[in-house]
């Protein structure tokens, strides 16, 4: 068994007996490592079939579902990375955020211009985008 592990002859009849606890111990470690390997393989492989498997039975005008555009992390990211992928999906938000408020705004627009109304809503005086009187937290109305 201890030769399996990696143990030669000579060490195996003529070592001190700590040696075996420490091939054993690091031939655990490698049978841990090799297991939390696989499930990784078959935790991608079953993100892969279900994105592929997805799309081709998704309804029609579903959105297309995408693999895992980057590896999933293994070790946890320092303080430095999380506040850069923090930093970059708000960014992200943002840019939604922005470009569903003009989506609104168009549809809004064809929709006055089919009915002919002009839409003069009153803010109490104030301007677009005026929110210097707002505290934090306040939504204009």
């Amino acid at each position: 068994m201890y030769m399996m592990m990696g143990m030669t002859y000579e060490q195996y009849w003529h070592s001190n007996h700590d040696v075996y606890r420490f091939y054993r111990k690091a031939w655990k470690a490698r049978r841990e490592e090799e297991n939390k390997r696989d499930w990784l393989l078959g935790a991608y492989f079953y993100n892969a079939v279900g994105t592929a498997i997805g799309n081709a039975f998704r309804k029609k005008g579903a959105r297309v579902q995408n693999y895992v555009e980057e590896p999933w992390p293994i070790f946890p990211l320092s303080k430095e990375e999380a506040e850069a992928k923090e930093q970059k999906e708000l960014e992200r938000m943002d840019e939604q955020l922005h470009a569903w408020a003009e989506r609104m705004k168009a549809q809004e627009e064809r929709l006055n211009a089919s009915t002919g109304s002009t839409d003069n809503r009153d803010n109490s005086g104030r301007e677009q985008g005026d929110e210097s009187d707002l505290k934090p937290g306040e939504l204009a109305e």
